[in-house]
């Protein structure tokens, strides 16, 4: 007589698996088998292994770390389910990329951000913020004329930050205001002297005025030939080198 019997392989395979924290290289990362599992064994079958999860991570990962891997086993009629844990990190600096500018004074002041010297920095997961010389933003005065050495710190979404320096040109543009008033000057043993101050009333520039000149001159001096209406030109320097022109009567008298 035969009879028929069953042999099972009931044996459950067996594994190792290990952690793993996955370097973002780009803005992404793949996790192979390799790095989380290994010394798998079985019965009387090869065990068979099935990832049923995603094993690309992206930028977007880090923020849920600790991620999972969920894989199957089987081994004959063994089936194991199981997971292992992923953490993604992000440890690539930004690329911070600058380009010198010139800020002009607007009034006696120009502000100068991250945006007016970024030539293209990029990040791979995202630049979260920028400072320059520790401030979101720098305010330049008339103390500031000519050229200035910006620090720049760029920060991605993770934390990792890339330093840098560049300079930066902050010039005035803007001409004097000229004020003038008409004056009467009388001859002091045949001469009178006429400067800028006789006739300015109230002239002012942003940043100063530096210098005046009445007919090309610092003072303009007049004789007995001179008595009557006499026209003055007047021009006005700021530290810059702007300048503002205009003229006035004077009346020499005797």
């Amino acid at each position: 007589d035969t009879v028929n019997v069953f042999v099972a392989d009931t044996i459950s395979p067996q594994y190792t698996k290990t952690p793993f924290a996955a370097y973002l290289n780009t803005s992404s990362v793949v996790v192979s088998r390799a790095n989380i599992l290994s010394n798998i064994t079985g019965g009387c079958t090869v065990p068979t292994l099935t990832f049923t999860s995603d094993t690309v991570f992206t930028c977007a990962d880090v923020a849920s770390n600790p991620n999972f891997i969920s894989f199957t086993i089987t081994s004959g009629l063994n089936v194991i389910t199981d997971s292992v844990a992923v953490t993604v990190l992000d440890t690539l600096n930004p690329t911070l990329s600058l380009k010198s500018d010139t800020v002009f004074l607007a009034g006696s002041s120009a502000s100068l951000t991250f945006a007016n010297i970024n030539n293209g920095s990029v990040d791979n997961c995202g630049i979260d913020s920028a400072t320059v010389n520790g401030a979101n933003q720098i305010s330049f005065t008339c103390a500031y004329l000519g050229a200035q050495n910006v620090n720049v710190v760029l920060v991605d979404v993770n934390g990792n930050a890339t330093i840098g320096s560049v300079s930066v040109f902050v010039a005035d543009t803007t001409s004097p205001t000229l004020a003038l008033k008409s004056d009467t000057l009388i001859l002091v043993n045949g001469t009178a002297t006429l400067t800028f101050a006789n006739i300015n009333n109230g002239s002012a520039d942003n940043c100063g005025i530096d210098s005046a000149t009445v007919n090309g001159q610092n003072q303009k001096i007049y004789t007995c030939a001179n008595t009557g209406i006499q026209s003055v030109l007047v021009a006005i320097f700021d530290a810059s080198g702007n300048s503002t022109a205009g003229s006035i009567n004077v009346f020499v008298a005797d």
